[in-house]
């Protein structure tokens, strides 16, 4: 057996590298097969809701990289800098999230990553997960006799101590000395 001892001593420099994604891969699949503009209709009155004041300002959201990046989140449990980072770094989430079809496309900052899914209220991010497990079952990825799926939200069940309460606490804890 030969060996090649090439490219030991040279840097690597960015280049651009051409990928082919076939459409056959599991996320252009799912992409192609999900209810976008119905996703879009359950998010849409929440981000209208809590639109700043000054609206007008700064770049437009484009709501469908956002939404797609919500979604790879909650598919592979990444958090907002992972996945920023994985769509700088992998071309399959690029395409999910719209790179192909939205004109000026780009990776947002993981803060405006955070701050899209905080927009949407806990009652839309179930029917959001509602409205996928529907489809899941409809295309036959998901069998709901051995699916169960609780997208119940709860509460926290903590309380913060309030400077009243403490001094409260304080007071008869000296007065019964």
């Amino acid at each position: 057996m030969s060996l090649n001892l090439d490219a030991f001593t040279e840097q690597v420099e960015s280049s651009s590298i051409a990928l082919n994604i076939h459409s056959n891969h599991p996320l252009i699949k799912l992409s192609n097969a999900l209810p976008w503009e119905h996703l879009l209709t359950l998010i849409l009155p929440d981000l209208k809701e809590t639109q700043r004041l000054r609206w007008w300002v700064g770049r437009p959201l484009k709501v469908r990289i956002h939404l797609g990046i919500y979604l790879l989140q909650k598919l592979f449990n990444l958090t907002d800098r992972e996945a920023e980072n994985t769509l700088r770094d992998n071309a399959a989430f690029r395409l999910f999230c719209g790179c192909s079809i939205i004109k000026s496309w780009h990776v947002p900052d993981h803060t405006k990553i955070e701050e899209f899914r905080s927009r949407l209220k806990s009652e839309i991010q179930r029917q959001i997960a509602n409205s996928i497990t529907v489809l899941a079952v409809k295309l036959k990825y998901a069998n709901p006799a051995k699916l169960d799926i609780d997208s119940t939200v709860q509460d926290a069940n903590i309380a913060y101590p309030a400077v009243a309460n403490l001094l409260v606490k304080y007071t008869k804890s000296f007065c019964n000395k």
